[in-house]
């Protein structure tokens, strides 16, 4: 939808303009109702996950740690998104900020993604190299 809005404009733009702000208003909301509750638990989870993990060597929890910690990089991204977005006073009139700031958005979550990704296969090979029946 983006590199549709950014080609033809006009309506393309404005139905994105729209959605997004669906979008936005429904993430900044349920951050609004149950951000506290969030704010504890998920750093609770990630915690245990990592020390029972890493410390006690609970191979699951590493996996679920390493899957889950990028993820809360990118949640944390979209509510700041979301609330930047619904905050805006002008946003319907100005499709291009939000062109901008979804394009950009999606280039940090790739970079999270890449990121996690190269680190997570370098932790499972020497996960595999440090376990492996080949060097008795």
């Amino acid at each position: 939808m983006v590199g549709r809005a950014r080609r033809k404009g006009g309506p393309a733009a404005a139905d994105l303009v729209e959605i997004t702000l669906i979008n936005a208003r429904r993430l900044h909301g349920i951050w609004a109702d149950a951000g506290v509750a969030i704010s504890i638990m998920f750093p609770f989870v990630l915690s245990f996950l990592a020390i029972s993990g890493f410390f006690y060597g609970a191979e699951i929890s590493q996996a679920v740690f390493l899957f889950a910690f990028p993820l809360s990089g990118v949640f944390a991204l979209s509510v700041g998104l979301s609330h930047r977005l619904c905050t805006q006073p002008d946003i319907e009139e100005t499709p291009e900020m939000v062109i901008h700031a979804l394009s950009r958005h999606r280039v940090w979550v790739q970079a999270i993604g890449v990121a996690s990704i190269i680190f997570t296969s370098f932790w499972g090979m020497f996960q595999n190299l440090r376990f492996s029946s080949l060097f008795f």
